[in-house]
């Protein structure tokens, strides 16, 4: 039988609704499942790979676990490589960081999330021409630059008329 698990996430939440959402229902779920012994939500104040290795440093020694949104980036690959060679099972939420030996990803196809909002933006615009702003959270984040790539590519596909500017 398989032992309880010790888990810990590293998230970045801030005021951000979506990662205190996603920080409650996290320890919510997490307090239901018998196979969790402990669950722990470390809030980083950042997103840089230096916030990140601050607060692994400070990762307990009994965690078998631990799911992290994080950039992608060398520092912060080289970060979760040195976990999972502790024998730490890591797994990437939201934003992949897809050289990092993760044991799994756990979000949207982002790339499909932008294609799907160009194709909305271009029906609703019902074949009127012009520019348009687009809004990037972060283009540290791999997720929002798999958006972005999506977004940008429906829009020559299917909607030339459309810009962004």
């Amino acid at each position: 039988p398989s032992k309880p698990a010790h888990l810990e996430f590293f998230l970045p939440i801030g005021s951000n609704a979506f990662m205190v959402d996603l920080a409650r229902h996290i320890e919510d779920y997490a307090a239901r499942l018998p196979l969790v012994a402990s669950c722990r939500i470390h809030s980083l104040a950042g997103i840089s790979p230096s916030t990140l290795q601050g607060a692994v440093e400070n990762l307990s020694l009994k965690a078998n676990g631990v799911g992290v949104i994080a950039v992608d980036h060398p520092r912060t690959r080289n970060i979760l490589r040195e976990l999972v060679e502790a024998g730490i099972r890591l797994v990437t939420l939201v934003s992949d960081v897809p050289a990092a030996p993760r044991s799994a990803y756990v979000g949207i196809d982002n790339r499909v999330a932008g294609r799907t909002a160009a194709l909305l933006m271009g029906r609703f615009l019902g074949g009127r021409s012009g520019h348009l702003a687009m809004v990037v959270g972060s283009r540290s984040y791999r997720g929002h630059e798999e958006r972005e790539m999506g977004f940008r590519s429906v829009l020559s596909e299917e909607f030339p008329n459309l810009t962004i500017s």
